[in-house]
């Protein structure tokens, strides 16, 4: 194998042989800018190596600077946008929230007098008038607290009239805002008479109804006399199905209004009388909120089970009989209710946990639930249901159980 020689490169400029004998000459290399312009070959600058260097990294560092800033141009304008982006959504959200409570709001809006002027909550929600049986203690009495501290104007009702006007003094002195005390006794037909006139009177109207009034007697039937059934069935059924028939005739013809009825876990399962009792402000609420939506009403249960008020031990019942687990703060209890009430829900169950175990009884066999009912482990199963019941045959008039019978 032959070896290859190197090949010589030819000088810049040199003359290269061509077959036919002749030659090509490179170009000439551009002449100085200086010279080319006629200028003196001493307006050329030379630069040493370090200069050039310096330049060429300044040159390098301007280009990288460049280019930052038009990233960080870019960056920006994604920025803007996206915010832009954000907002515009967020104006949107805001505006069908707006739509949404004045689709709520504006059929219950309450007529004004000169006497009492309605004002605005945050929001540009009208304040409303509440009658709210069951005030002075329990659930009842926190729920009005709560209502006046949102600015609404209540109509309390109760059946010791000491009691009822010291809750409606305390009321207005801590809220500000006018509160009307009625006394009836619910479990009376001139009670009942007295609450639905009031609720249909179109003098200051009513808007919205709070029934909490209520009252337990002990699971096992056989050992409770006829009294003490027929008193609780009255209230919890005869009661609030006389007083929402009248708060209804009145908020449709006012164009809407809201109905909250205190019911109990208790009505979703088998628990006595109590429960069987309980479980018809669950089945009326579900049902009336069905049928009046679309007319302006809400109809709400709401279900609770036990409650820190202090009605257990005064009802002779050991709280320490319910889990921890179990027990709610009454604040609680009333700002659920309230919320599902404005939301429009038809029943309210104020506990993840009693929530989880309402589902599983739905899914579980008729079978199986009646077992754990039959069952159900002594007081247990009363914390369960959250159940507050008065055994006494002739309680203390004077006690939260008799004199106001409202719920835990």
């Amino acid at each position: 194998m032959a070896s290859s020689s190197p090949r010589r490169r030819r000088a810049p400029g040199r003359a290269a042989d061509l077959p036919d004998g002749g030659s090509l000459t490179s170009s000439s290399p551009s002449p100085t800018p200086g010279l080319a312009e006629g200028g003196d070959p001493g307006d050329a600058t030379d630069l040493t190596p370090e200069e050039q260097a310096s330049k060429k990294a300044a040159e390098k560092q301007a280009r990288r600077e460049s280019r930052a800033a038009l990233k960080q141009d870019a960056k920006d304008a994604r920025l803007a946008k996206r915010t832009a982006k954000a907002e515009r959504r967020l104006a949107r959200a805001q505006k069908k929230q707006a739509q949404r409570v004045a689709r709520r709001v504006r059929p219950i809006g309450e007529v004004p007098t000169e006497d009492s002027p309605v004002t605005d909550l945050p929001g540009g929600v009208p304040t409303m008038r509440y009658l709210v049986t069951g005030a002075t203690s329990g659930i009842g009495e926190e729920i009005a607290r709560q209502l006046a501290a949102q600015g609404h104007r209540l109509v309390v009702v109760g059946r010791d009239a000491d009691r009822l006007e010291r809750t409606a003094r305390s009321l207005r002195a801590a809220y500000r805002v006018p509160v009307e005390a009625l006394q009836a006794d619910l479990l009376t037909e001139a009670g009942l008479d007295a609450v639905a006139q009031r609720l249909e009177s179109p003098a200051e109207p009513i808007t919205g109804l709070v029934h909490s009034a209520g009252t337990g007697v002990g699971p096992e039937v056989h050992e409770t006399t006829r009294r003490q059934e027929f008193d609780q069935a009255f209230l919890h059924v005869q009661a609030p199905l006389a007083l929402s028939q009248a708060a209804l005739r009145a908020f449709l013809a006012r164009g809407g209004g809201r109905i909250l009825l205190v019911a109990s876990v208790a009505g979703l399962i088998p628990d006595g009388t109590y429960g069987a009792a309980k479980s018809w402000a669950v089945a009326f609420a579900r049902w009336a909120n069905i049928r009046y939506r679309s007319e302006g009403v809400h109809v709400t249960a709401l279900c609770p089970g036990p409650v820190y008020t202090g009605f257990h031990e005064r009802a002779g019942i050991d709280a320490a009989s319910y889990p921890s687990w179990a027990w709610m703060p009454v604040d609680e209890v009333a700002r659920e209710g309230l919320a599902a009430l404005a939301q429009g829900q038809s029943t309210c169950v104020p506990s993840r946990r009693f929530r989880s175990l309402i589902q599983a009884a739905k899914m579980a066999p008729d079978t199986l639930v009646e077992r754990f009912s039959r069952h159900r482990v002594a007081a247990e199963v009363s914390a369960v249901t959250g159940s507050t019941r008065n055994t006494d045959p002739d309680p203390d008039p004077d006690s939260d159980s008799d004199s106001e019978r409202t719920e835990a």
